[in-house]
């Protein structure tokens, strides 16, 4: 029997009841519709203000070592205050553990071959900067790292974030936050053109507007879910490379068997529009248009900007080991005021009588010694089969926690075993794997299906409801009703016609049929309805300023002799009312 997994938001000191869980089969991206995207990804429209550095950096032949795209990652207060709990060690941890994830899913892909006929495997991401702000900036409300608690316009945030970070330094810079954007929307991004004068994405270069310099080599991921909870760590992974894939030049998946296809035949791909569970085959890979896409242009940038893949690098902010046998000892990430470290030397190298790092190890306090055994790191948390767990005092680490006892009921009617969570479809006395069922109105009842067979209800009684604010196939459920949240079919639309040749127009339109009929209605029937209404207006004043000018003209008499003329069933007789 196969387990399901859950995923959960890490908290370092989380009680069982502040924790929001969630199944693999239950995740879905949280795509909204938003006026630019989604996640979204943003077009930047060629620009006579690019640097035209980019072609002549072309000319040189791509080596097979340049396979990394090195990040400068940056979180801001509200991630390391939420997410990271108040701890720079578990703010680095998570920011670390979602790129090595990432990074895992992009150089297991092969994207093609490029120009010179090698063939595009093994090209990933490097961490080359880490930045944690412990504070948020004040006096500036429209800054990236305010700490406003209203929702904001990822747009706006994203743009002042690429003014401020954005740097032609790095190949992406990369904003992780936990701000609640308008419309529940979680992600932004730059989108990335072959065309190596075309801002956006991998390797942009300095470009000016109206307001200065901006680089728009940057992307951002949420951790706040669209019902206000905290994103589960597994829908963050699919939620950063979902992005990052918008940055190395990927679109949204058309609507094709070969790029979205049925779960029967692998399931959605990373770059799909709509739902990813997570327990499909296809839910961690990229899809061939996807492939396509970005092979074309790593083909094209991938020598500007990459770098040869390195197993260590100091100031990171990642503890590494190097290949020649080097080993750091902390490594506290970007000091970008220049300010020294009390724990850790520029070379990673702990400072005397310094054991450890509390930047890099959660057990470590202010004063670089380890915390007392009597320090609790992280609480019991049934609803994960795990007991709570105490630094030991010879060490920086969290140890493990034990398991709680099988049989423990956990998230969703499931129950503990070894310190897993069988979910409710799992338990021996079902035998099933979990699913969500796709038909619209049984969206939101808890669903189960055998190793090869349909996804169905398990049972129609009320009791099996799934709560508000789960995941069902197109959304999240809303009192029993599956609530869609669509993607960016805008940007995703402007980008195909900007690369539009002539089978990809009828492919787009064989996929978009039902959307094109209907934008073509709207705009045709909007205006003309608009048109219609001023000319009744304007015939209505008309016809009543004609008769109040009749009205003053004629006497009594003669109106009456008029409405009969027009309207002989009134039959007036104009003598008696004279």
């Amino acid at each position: 029997m196969m387990r399901a997994r859950y995923w959960v938001p890490y908290k370092k000191t989380a009680h069982p009841w502040e924790v929001l869980a969630y199944r693999n089969s239950d995740l879905k991206l949280n795509y909204i519709v938003d006026s630019g995207s989604f996640c979204s990804s943003i077009l930047v429209a060629n620009s006579n203000n690019v640097s035209q550095s980019m072609r002549v950096k072309r000319l040189s032949a791509l080596p097979a070592h340049k396979n990394r795209c090195a990040l400068r990652v940056v979180a801001d207060y509200q991630f390391f205050s939420t997410i990271g709990n108040g701890s720079q060690a578990f703010s680095a941890r998570y920011l670390i553990n979602v790129i090595d994830r990432v990074n895992a899913l992009y150089t297991a892909t092969d994207w093609g071959i490029d120009e010179d006929g090698r063939r595009l495997i093994n090209m990933g991401f490097m961490i080359k900067e880490m930045i944690i702000h412990t504070s948020p900036t004040v006096g500036q409300p429209n800054h990236y790292n305010s700490n406003t608690s209203t929702k904001r316009s990822v747009k706006a945030v994203l743009d002042n974030f690429s003014r401020n970070q954005g740097s032609d330094k790095y190949c992406l810079v990369h904003l992780f936050t936990a701000q609640s954007f308008e419309n529940g929307v979680l992600g932004l991004a730059y989108i990335s053109s072959p065309e190596l004068d075309a801002a956006g994405g991998i390797c942009s270069v300095q470009n000016r507007d109206g307001l200065g310099i901006v680089y728009y080599n940057t992307a951002l991921s949420s951790a706040k879910a669209t019902h206000g909870g905290t994103v589960v760590s597994r829908e963050a992974d699919i939620v950063t490379a979902h992005e990052l894939g918008h940055n190395w030049g990927a679109t949204h998946d058309d609507l094709s068997l070969e790029c979205s296809p049925p779960y029967s035949s692998g399931g959605s791909y990373i770059m799909n529009t709509f739902s990813v569970s997570g327990y499909d085959e296809n839910n961690n890979r990229f899809s061939p248009c996807s492939r396509r896409l970005i092979g074309k242009v790593l083909s094209k940038k991938a020598n500007i900007c990459f770098e040869p893949e390195m197993s260590a690098f100091c100031g990171n902010g990642k503890v590494e080991n190097d290949t020649n046998g080097f080993a750091e000892e902390c490594d506290v990430g970007g000091l970008l005021s220049g300010t020294s470290d009390k724990c850790c030397t520029a070379d990673c190298r702990f400072k005397p009588n310094a054991i450890c790092s509390p930047k890099n190890s959660p057990c470590c306090s202010s004063d670089c010694q380890f915390l007392p055994s009597t320090h609790l790191c992280l609480h019991e948390n049934r609803l994960q089969c795990k007991l709570s767990s105490f630094c030991t005092g010879n060490s920086g680490e969290c140890p493990e926690p034990g398991f709680v006892q099988d049989g423990t009921p956990c998230i969703e009617d499931g129950e503990c075993l070894n310190g897993h969570c069988l979910t409710f479809c799992e338990r021996p006395s079902v035998n099933k794997k979990p699913c969500m069922c796709s038909r619209e109105a049984v969206a939101c009842l808890r669903c189960c299906r055998s190793e090869n067979g349909t996804c169905e209800p398990y049972s129609y009684d009320p009791k099996f409801i799934l709560k508000d604010g789960t995941r069902c196939i197109h959304g999240t459920c809303s009192r029993a009703i599956c609530i869609k949240e669509v993607a960016d079919f805008v940007s995703h639309y402007w980008y195909i016609i900007k690369n539009l040749d002539e089978t990809n127009f009828w492919k787009f339109v064989g996929n978009n049929l039902v959307a094109i009929i209907a934008a073509i209605v709207l705009v045709i029937w909007i205006p003309a309805s608009i048109l219609i209404h001023k000319i009744d207006k304007a015939r209505e004043v008309a016809a009543i300023e004609e008769n109040e000018g009749r009205i003053q003209v004629v006497g009594e008499k003669s109106i009456y002799k008029y409405i009969n003329s027009y309207f002989p069933e009134s039959n007036i007789d104009t003598n008696s009312h004279y």
